[in-house]
């Protein structure tokens, strides 16, 4: 599936949701400008999705990964004023962030116990109420 030069707001769910219940599938969202939604974009259940200049602003979560063995990539993209900017929220997902923006966050990212979490170590954070993520998932800087 692809999503490109899209404009998604004032949702009560999802924006875009990547999921199947058999096998595997995957999205490349580019130019999406998404607000005021749950979600601005999930990986769940099968899901493997890639994310590129895009901007997630106010909602619960800016991107996240909601089940084990999700894969969400980011690059060149803001997440601004969501509750959690980007969320591995359960043990097996995956987020890998790079040269991305997290500003004005309650928290910038989250990890649960036994996620993944891969930092470019060139993204950008600013303004959070907490940078987040620690020691509850796997942090790696390359």
């Amino acid at each position: 599936m692809s999503v490109k030069d899209t404009r998604i707001n004032n949702l009560g769910g999802v924006g875009i949701r990547v999921a199947t219940t058999v096998g595997g599938v995957s999205a490349a969202v580019d130019h999406v400008n998404i607000s005021r939604v749950t979600t601005g974009v999930e990986s769940a259940a099968g899901g493997n999705t890639s994310v590129s200049n895009s901007i997630m602003f106010a909602g619960s979560n800016g991107v996240l990964a909601s089940a084990n063995g999700a894969v969400m990539t980011v690059a060149n993209s803001v997440m601004s004023s969501n509750n959690v900017g980007a969320n591995a929220s359960v043990s097996g997902a995956t987020i890998a962030l790079t040269n991305s923006d997290l500003f004005a966050n309650n928290t910038a990212v989250s990890a649960a116990v036994g996620s993944n979490f891969i930092s470019g170590a060139n993204n950008k954070l600013f303004g959070n109420t907490s940078p987040g993520a620690g020691v509850s998932g796997t942090m790696i800087n390359e």
